[in-house]
Parts: structure tokens; C-alpha cells; sequence
């Protein structure tokens, strides 16, 4: 049997008040050039020297996929930095449906406005990614918030219907094979005047594997790693009353849909009288008070079925500049003994994910249900904010790394009463600021 060791590295790259994370997975056998994957979750910062200096030190390359948690500036207005630095194969993001575009463009009227490149962007995503190399774009569909959310199953694809391999033989270099389980739609090839990209819509219900077996097929033993996407719905109550709140303020018929690129194209069109904005900005904070909109969380982990050989070798390594006996930096500290940290090696990304609120909090702990005893670092949603994370997710989140990717002197990001709460808790802290060595990472390390 041929002999394969992995390595697994992930890093929370400094980039200020915004989101960077990388992953690179190396799969090798001593005797041939690695097989790799590599992604990305989010690329924003609010500070674009940060953010430039962030992307420096990346390596050129591939990036197999892109997530994107929801479409913040602080979330993404690095992604035109990072497509000129490698060259992305795909691109993962919530679906854009007219709810969410209109929930968009409020936010933008309440901060640096919306300029002609974004407006493209909202009008059709996949030409925008399309005309910047894109071959792939997948939307994750909203959960819808009810009490069926199904959780991911450790040791089988459960309720998934259909398993497709995603890789893309003209990629540089020797590529790991990975496949998309999904109930979702059939692909739609989309043809522009300069491309064609791929358009997929994927349900809640899915998963990327990515195949660590890839050297020889005839020594297939099923290792795998995942990544699991999850998208939080808006609160219903929400919903309902900002739909009402948009067809008073626009006068849309009572018998028109909201849900349309046609509605959506009004909707931009009605920006430029100052009435129209301001009565979507009163409509915004209807639904969104705290700032919590819909937004894309990621596990990435090793896939740990029964009776499987695939282990980590312990322990861990953590990376960073200041000794955690110390006494704790101002902007970085970890509070307990790393021995107390789980070591299932699983990463957790939430972007501005809502886990305060009863209903989204439910729902996402449901789906991640199988997954969190697996998770040695979990990235604090919305900054490391007060208002985003019950005491239910951060009791369940014990002997975790938490981070906080947010930049210096920030008054609530990490907000000190969260960070109070933790400790009290007994949850380890760091914070990833724009000073590049409080970046965060870590190697798992395994082999069958």
C-alpha cells in the first residue's frame, strides 16, 4: 500500500478589521511531488494597505475554491487583489436572491455607497466572476430556519443524493480530486462574449470531500477531508416585516415578486433619489438591527467515520509570536493550557454568522451538531461582537481556540464583555489584529 502523509495548514492571515483565511492541504508519498488543495474564506479588510499586505504573503498558485461568508466590504473588496495573486478555480457564496441584494444595498447606503463595479456585481455575480478568470461559481441556498435543518452525518452521506467530482485537469500543478454532495441543481453552463463559467445552486444540505487517496485508486480507503458550508436564515419575523416595509416604500404591487433579477434591477434603478434611499435605510434596520445578516459558516476537518484508519499525529502546532505562559499581550492571549485543547483538528469559519439570536442559533448548532467535537479552532463571528454569540455556542465551544479577526482600538471588536465572558468560561483567545505576528495558524499532520 502506498504510504501517505498529509499536512494540513490553516492560517487567519492579519489583515486588520476584516476576514483571511487559507488553507493548504499536501498530500505526499515520498517518492513524487505533492498532491494539494487549497482554499480561501473571505477577503476584506476596511483598511486597504492591511489588506495588500495580508495578500503579499500569499504564494502564487491555485485556489481550488473561494468562500465567501456573505458580501460585506470588509468581507470581500480584497477578492479583486486576491484573483490578480492566484488563480481561482471556484467560487462558494450564498444565494443571491432580490431579498438579500436589497438587504445589500441598504448596508451600502449606510456606509461608502454603492459604487458602478459592486452595482455589476449584484446585477449577475457569475459574469462579474466570470470576466476575472472564474470557471466556477456554487450558491449555497439560505437555510429556512425550521426545526428540520438535518445535521451533518460523520459516517455517511445521509440524506445526499449525488456526488460530483469538481477538479479541473488544466489546474497547475498535481491537484487532490474533490466532489460536491448536494441535492442541488443540475449545472448551467453560462456562455459571455469573452467565457463561459459554471452555475450551480447547491441546498443547505451539502458537503465538499476532498480525496486524500488520490495517489492510487487501487488503495482507496476512503480518506477524506471535508468542508461543510451552512447558511443561516434571516429570522422570519424579520423577513416578513422588511418585505412589507420595501413594497410600501417602493409601491410595489401587492401581485409582484420580490424574488426577481427584474425587481432587482428596479431596485438599483430607484438609487438615485434621495427619498428612495432614505426609506431604505429605515427598511434595512428592520430587518437587520444588530447587523447580523445571512452569512455562510465553514467546518474544515478531517472526515472521522467509524472504524476509518485516518488519524492525527499529536500534537498540534499553533504559530504565533508570543508564548502563551505569558502575560497576555494586547492583542493576543490564550487562556488555558494547550493540553486542554481538543484535538479532532477541525477549523470553523463564521463570518458575521447571527448565533445570538434563538432561531439561527438553533439551526446552526443543529447542522454542526456531529461536527463541533472535532473543532480545535472557531473563529469568533462578527469580529469577536457581544451581540452575535449566546452563551449556549460558547459553552459548546469549550476547548476550542477562539480568534477574533479584528483591527487595533476597535471600542466592541473583540468587544471586552465577550472577551470577559470567555474567560469566565475558561475559552482560549487570540486575536489576529493588522500586525502580521498575530496571524494564526496551525498544522494537523496524519497518515493512514
Amino acid at each position: 500500500m502506498t504510504k501517505r502523509n498529509i499536512k494540513v495548514t490553516s492560517r487567519q492571515v492579519a489583515i486588520g478589521q476584516g476576514g483571511l483565511m487559507t488553507c493548504q492541504i499536501e498530500v505526499s508519498d515520498g517518492l513524487t511531488s505533492p498532491l494539494l488543495f487549497n482554499f480561501a474564506f473571505d477577503c476584506g479588510s476596511i483598511n486597504r494597505e492591511h489588506l495588500k499586505q495580508g495578500i503579499e504573503t500569499l504564494d502564487r498558485g491555485v485556489l481550488d475554491i473561494l468562500f465567501i461568508s456573505h458580501l460585506d466590504a470588509d468581507h470581500i473588496n480584497g477578492i479583486d487583489l486576491l484573483l490578480e495573486k492566484m488563480d481561482v478555480k471556484t467560487v462558494v457564496l450564498p444565494c443571491l436572491d432580490a431579498l438579500q441584494a436589497t438587504a445589500i444595498i441598504c448596508e451600502a447606503l449606510n456606509g461608502t455607497g454603492l459604487t458602478g463595479d459592486f452595482r455589476s456585481f449584484l446585477l449577475n455575480p457569475a459574469i462579474w466572476f466570470s470576466q476575472r478568470g472564474v470557471q466556477r461559481v456554487i450558491y449555497i441556498s439560505r437555510d429556512g430556519g425550521n426545526d428540520e435543518v438535518t445535521p451533518f452525518t460523520i459516517d455517511g452521506p445521509g440524506p445526499l443524493k449525488k456526488s460530483r467530482g469538481l477538479r479541473d485537469e488544466q489546474s497547475q500543478g498535481r491537484r487532490l480530486n474533490y466532489s460536491l454532495q448536494s441535492n442541488g441543481t443540475v449545472p448551467q453552463i453560462l456562455q459571455t462574449r469573452t467565457s463561459s463559467i459554471e452555475i450551480e445552486t447547491a441546498s443547505t444540505e451539502n458537503a465538499f470531500e476532498i480525496d486524500l487517496d488520490s495517489f492510487s485508486a487501487t488503495n482507496n480507503i476512503g480518506l477524506t477531508w471535508l468542508l461543510v458550508p451552512y447558511v443561516h436564515p434571516f429570522p422570519k419575523d424579520r423577513i416578513d416585516a422588511f418585505r412589507r416595509s420595501v413594497r410600501a416604500a417602493l409601491v410595489v404591487p401587492e401581485g409582484e415578486s420580490l424574488a426577481s433579477a427584474a425587481f432587482t434591477k428596479r431596485l438599483l434603478d430607484t438609487l438615485k433619489y434621495d427619498d428612495k434611499r432614505e426609506l431604505l435605510k429605515a427598511c434595512y434596520a428592520i430587518l437587520c438591527p444588530d447587523n447580523n445578516k445571512p452569512s455562510l459558516s465553514l467546518y474544515s476537518g478531517p472526515h472521522q467515520r467509524p472504524n476509518q484508519v485516518w488519524r492525527i499525529r499529536r500534537p498540534h502546532r499553533y504559530f504565533w509570536d508570543y508564548p502563551h505562559c505569558l502575560a497576555p499581550h494586547l492583542h493576543s492571549f490564550v487562556i488555558p493550557p494547550l493540553n486542554l485543547i481538543q484535538d479532532g483538528g477541525g477549523w470553523l469559519c463564521t463570518g458575521d454568522a447571527d448565533l445570538r439570536s434563538k432561531g439561527t442559533r438553533k439551526a446552526w448548532l443543529r447542522r454542526y451538531r456531529n461536527l463541533l467535537e472535532q473543532v480545535t479552532v472557531f473563529i469568533l463571528p462578527h469580529h469577536g461582537s457581544n451581540a452575535s454569540l449566546d452563551d449556549e455556542v460558547i459553552s459548546r465551544m469549550k476547548g476550542t481556540i477562539t480568534v477574533a479577526c479584528a483591527a487595533q482600538g476597535r471600542a466592541h471588536h473583540p468587544h471586552p464583555t465577550l472577551i470577559a465572558r470567555l474567560r469566565d468560561e475558561g475559552v482560549a483567545v487570540w486575536h489576529v489584529s493588522e500586525e502580521m505576528n498575530t496571524t494564526f495558524s496551525m498544522q494537523v499532520f496524519g497518515s493512514p
